[in-house]
């Protein structure tokens, strides 16, 4: 090639417009999986229904509903159940020194009553893929709303406890983003069916702990209306 020679760049002619489809097609397809969000004060849900908002603070992100996501999990027509990450302090002898470790606490809502940050939370209904476990895991859910549990960025997680309430089960693997294979100390080892017998202490295989790789973590009863 001589040192004239015309040299032509990918962002010239036809390629410049294939590139720019491809986005649009991206961006289009992170749209439809998100959809349009709307305030949990005025979103309509029932017993089952998965709900999602972005966890990016963006207001066009948000009002997409584009990934990442954190999940809810409706446990009747004014209730959800999630999780919260909340900075625990330890103390040591010396009244000085101080560790902040987080922890997910779970937790249910009853958008019943009024509340002034649901209308700055922006959701969408999310699709319940596979199989569930219906009210075992509704039961469930109310029994560790009540808990403080451990917590790991990418391995004990959102994802992590809302499968577990609604599948019995994690599907954590290491090509997902901040959805890998379960930790060790994550209480999601015991897998729950919808037989499982979470909820009346009086029959047998009543399940009063959750399960890590190795122990356990007690769980409470329900809680009588």
């Amino acid at each position: 090639m001589s040192q004239n020679a015309e040299i032509r760049t990918l962002s010239s002619g036809p390629l410049e417009y294939v590139g720019l489809n491809v986005l649009c097609a991206a961006v289009a397809a992170l749209v439809v999986s998100g959809g349009s969000s709307a305030p949990l004060s005025r979103l309509s849900f029932e017993k089952g229904d998965l709900l999602k908002t972005s966890r990016l603070g963006f207001q066009v992100w948000r009002h997409f509903n584009l990934p990442p996501h954190h999940y809810y999990y409706a446990l009747s027509d004014h209730e959800i159940f999630s999780t919260t990450v909340e900075p625990q302090t330890e103390y040591y002898s010396d009244e000085v020194t101080k560790k902040v470790k987080l922890r997910s606490v779970l937790y249910t809502l009853d958008v019943k009553t009024p509340r002034k940050e649901f209308d700055s939370i922006l959701m969408t209904k999310a699709r319940v893929r596979g199989a569930t476990i219906g009210d075992t895991g509704i039961a469930l859910a109310r029994r560790m709303s009540q808990m403080v549990l451990f917590y790991h960025t990418t391995r004990c997680n959102n994802y992590h406890y809302i499968d577990y309430v609604v599948h019995g089960k994690t599907f954590g693997r290491w090509w997902k983003p901040l959805y890998w294979p379960k930790h060790p100390e994550c209480p999601v080892h015991l897998v729950i069916e919808s037989e499982t017998n979470v909820s009346d202490p009086t029959k047998p295989g009543y399940v009063t702990s959750l399960r890590k790789k190795k122990g356990e973590e007690m769980l409470p009863h329900l809680k009588k209306p």
